[in-house]
C-alpha cells in the first residue's frame, strides 16, 4: 500500500504577503501556494513544516489527513470571541486541546482509526465549524460570567467571519 498524505492550510482573516508565501514556498517545493492556501499531498516522504508552527504565524485553519487513519483539524480563532480557558474545559485527553497564543485561542482535534481512509470533507469543514465552535464557547463563557445569552451572535461576531461555505 502507498502511502498517503494531505496537508492543507486556509488564511481567513487576511491575505498572506508574498515575503510570507516566500518563506512557504522553502518548506515545500511542490505545493500549492496562493495568498490563502497552501495545498501539498505526499505519496512518499514528509512535510518539513511544523503544522502549529504554521498555525500561529500565518494560517486560520488548518486539516490534515493520511491513509493510515490520522487525521488532524486546528482552528486560529480570535481570542476575544473564544476564551482559552472555556475551550479548554471541553478540550480533554489526547483528542482535543486549546491553547492561547497572542490574540489568538488554537483548537486542536485529533483523531486516529486504525481501519485508515481518504481525506474526508477537506478544510472547508472545518472552517465552517468555527463559527459554530465560537458560538457554543461565547454562549458558556456567558453562562460561566453570570451573563445572560440568549443564543443569538453578535453583530460584531456575525461581521468578522465569512460566511459558511465561502472561503
Amino acid at each position: 500500500m502507498s502511502e498517503y498524505q494531505y496537508y492543507e492550510f486556509q488564511a481567513i482573516d487576511r491575505p498572506l504577503t508574498k515575503s510570507e508565501m516566500d518563506a512557504l514556498r522553502k518548506l515545500s517545493t511542490r505545493a500549492t501556494i496562493t495568498p490563502t492556501r497552501f495545498v501539498n499531498v505526499y505519496n512518499y516522504g514528509d512535510f518539513r513544516g511544523n503544522p502549529s508552527a504554521l498555525m500561529e504565524k500565518y494560517f486560520d485553519a488548518h486539516v490534515y489527513v493520511a491513509n493510515w487513519g490520522t487525521h488532524e483539524l486546528m482552528l486560529r480563532l480570535p481570542r476575544r470571541l473564544l476564551d482559552p480557558d472555556v475551550a479548554s474545559l471541553y478540550c480533554s485527553g489526547d483528542n482535543a486541546a486549546a491553547r492561547a497564543v497572542g490574540d489568538f485561542t488554537i483548537l486542536e482535534f485529533r483523531s486516529d482509526d486504525e481501519e485508515g481512509g481518504g481525506i474526508g470533507a477537506g478544510i472547508g469543514a472545518g472552517v465552517g465549524i468555527s463559527l459554530d465552535i465560537c458560538h457554543c464557547f461565547r454562549r458558556e463563557g456567558a453562562r460561566r460570567n453570570g451573563t445572560p445569552s440568549k443564543g443569538r451572535l453578535s453583530k460584531k461576531l456575525k461581521t468578522s467571519w465569512p460566511k459558511r461555505g465561502r472561503l
